[in-house]
């Protein structure tokens, strides 16, 4: 993350039936309002969109919080770390797909790091 740059990230998942692709009968999507101050000017950007995509066992609630990127950006690494003030305030960990290993080992990574939720991201993609 950009330095100077803060980030808030309000998740909030919501179970939606779905009929179709291999047999599942339901998915779970995301609303996710996320608000950020560039580096670059003093305003506060907010977007609200639907995205997101999980499977039937992801948890559904919602959670809010500072955004924290890991390192490495994929947390595929045993030692993977995540730069963020010493607090107890609720976080969420910001992660990069890919790297070699499995959604569950990087929401693992970030569990064991403390953060209440995890965002797996695509880099350079429209596909959100």
């Amino acid at each position: 993350m950009a330095p100077g740059c803060r980030w808030c990230l309000l998740v909030c998942c919501v179970q939606v039936c779905c009929s179709g692709a291999a047999g599942v009968s339901a998915f779970n999507t995301a609303y996710i309002n996320v608000s950020f101050i560039p580096p670059d000017s003093n305003r506060t950007l907010w977007r609200r969109e639907e995205m997101g995509l999980y499977g039937i066992e992801s948890p559904t609630y919602t959670v809010s919080g500072a955004v924290y990127l890991s390192d490495p950006v994929h947390a595929c690494a045993n030692d993977t770390q995540f730069e963020r003030p010493a607090s107890s305030a609720p976080w969420i960990a910001l992660v990069q797909r890919g790297g070699g290993c499995t959604f569950t080992h990087k929401i693992n990574a970030a569990a064991r790091a403390g953060a209440s939720a995890a965002v797996i991201y695509n880099d350079g993609s429209d596909n959100r």
